[in-house]
């Protein structure tokens, strides 16, 4: 609900001053999303994935390649930028989704079993990730792994 995807049956959530049930298109602007599972299309590259994300942020066209380098630096992909999705391993997918989710700097992400699925090592990649994205942003997540609570929640 407090990204829009379904409506409320009654109250409200208010993402910096903005209301998702009346303003929600102004909400979702300061809105990053990580889905549980990877929101990727296969047969784009993965640099082609977060022009796609960019796009959808409505990023000004002349801040999309440094956005995009920035985030490729920050996930660790910037070798893997020219990769179709379907040759990255789980946790690149992962990285990659994280990364997506904080296209256009959102002060709210919203991450839903950011580690799910993933080896012991992968998992650790994507904590010390959220460690470094979550400087000066509220983040809602849910997990699984107490472990993983423990070691990033505030």
């Amino acid at each position: 609900m407090v990204t829009g995807i379904l409506g409320p049956d009654q109250g409200d959530v208010i993402v910096n001053g903005k209301s998702i049930v009346y303003e929600i298109d102004e909400a979702r602007k300061d809105l990053g999303l990580c889905q549980q599972h990877d929101v990727l299309y296969e047969l784009l590259t993965v640099r082609e994935n977060l022009q796609l994300a960019c796009e959808l942020k409505d990023v000004p066209r002349e801040c999309v390649e440094s956005e995009i380098t920035e985030i490729l630096k920050l996930t660790m992909l910037t070798e893997h930028s020219e990769k179709l999705i379907s040759e990255l391993s789980g946790g690149m997918k992962r990285k990659l989704s994280l990364g997506m989710s904080i296209v256009s700097k959102p002060s709210v992400i919203i991450l839903d079993e950011p580690s799910s699925g993933l080896d012991v090592e992968s998992r650790r990649q994507i904590w010390d990730l959220i460690r470094k994205i979550k400087q000066g942003r509220a983040i809602i997540m849910s997990t699984q792994h107490i472990e993983e609570a423990d070691e990033l929640a505030d």
